[in-house]
């Protein structure tokens, strides 16, 4: 049996948040960016080896000490070298189950999704947003627009859904105003709840795609989200006109 859309709302627990009306995607995000921080490696320490005498004792000294000062940097050059090598075959590397956490194609995304997420949390961001009716299913309720100072799309939300289910969307642009990462939420009248993720290259094309259900027993939501929903052009959508009526 099929339920209303306020309760399917309810479900889909803080779409819209009574006590502090802050979207899921928000506070997911927030959760995303903490356990998906990136790990730096902690630089080594640099050796600096002088000596000012010349002739004599002094060049013998200075002899022996570059000669320990080459023997302790092989091992290091030894590290770097294997380092550079493995990040060489990374980046060469098809993106898949075992490596797309560490692939550098990611690694790099989820460094631009940081960066555009700390730019709205400071309020460097200009935020627009239009709110509608619900009058058909699947039309949008929300669309909320940001943009960076030159006016290019950092940011595009929305949301709708049906009588048994709900999806909102939250897509982060480059500086070039291309769209490079996805992060979808969904949930149904069942009680299935799933976070969907697509990354994508500096060129838009699509790198990696990644679905994980959270709760319930699944729903008909697509494994491979449609392109029609991942939004190339956030400023014509947002000004697209709805069927549905504009609140206030």
């Amino acid at each position: 049996m099929r339920i209303m859309i306020p309760t399917i709302w309810s479900l889909m627990v803080g779409f819209v948040s009574t006590a502090s009306k802050e979207s899921i995607g928000h506070k997911v995000s927030r959760q995303l960016m903490q356990s998906n921080s990136l790990l730096v490696p902690t630089p080594g320490t640099a050796h600096h080896v002088s000596c000012c005498v010349r002739g004599g004792r002094g060049t013998a000294k200075r002899w022996a000490s570059n000669a320990n000062a080459s023997r302790m940097n092989k091992p290091l050059l030894t590290i770097g070298f294997w380092l550079l090598a493995s990040s060489g075959v990374y980046a060469a590397e098809a993106i898949n189950e075992k490596n797309w956490v560490n692939h550098p194609e990611i690694v790099e995304v989820r460094s631009l999704y940081q960066t555009v997420k700390e730019s709205k949390d400071a309020g460097s961001l200009k935020k627009k947003e239009r709110k509608f009716s619900y009058c058909e299913p699947y039309e949008d309720t929300v669309r909320t627009l940001y943009t960076d100072r030159n006016g290019k799309p950092r940011i595009y939300y929305y949301r709708g859904g049906s009588d048994d289910s709900a999806v909102q969307r939250e897509l982060y642009y480059d500086e070039n105003g291309k769209l490079r990462f996805a992060f979808i939420i969904a949930g149904a009248y069942n009680g299935t709840k799933l976070e969907h993720r697509v990354y994508f290259s500096r060129v838009g094309k699509k790198n990696w795609e990644i679905q994980k259900r959270l709760e319930g027993p699944g729903y008909t939501f697509p494994s491979e989200w449609p392109d029609a929903e991942l939004v190339q052009n956030p400023v014509q959508a947002y000004n697209d006109k709805s069927p549905c009526p504009e609140t206030k």
